[in-house]
């Protein structure tokens, strides 16, 4: 589990800061987008989305885990 997040939060580093390189570069859609207020908006929904699955899958992981448990026990 502890490989999954940490490829997780490596994809995710990579994917939050690209933004940032192409508004270095001066693309006229991302200065639009910052000027408007949008960026930051379409920024946050997707962390809160992606931190939801996330915990998600955590529970869902432990869930799944409870019940092998169980049924190993039974067996």
């Amino acid at each position: 589990m502890l490989k999954q997040l940490t490829r997780f939060f490596v994809l995710f580093s990579a994917v939050a800061f690209y933004p940032y390189r192409s508004i270095a570069q001066g693309n006229a859609l991302d200065e639009v987008m910052l000027e408007s207020g949008k960026f930051n908006v379409v920024f946050t929904v997707v962390v809160v989305l992606i931190v939801v699955l996330l915990v998600y899958l955590i529970l869902l992981d432990r869930r799944l885990r409870k019940l092998e448990q169980q049924e190993k026990i039974q067996k």
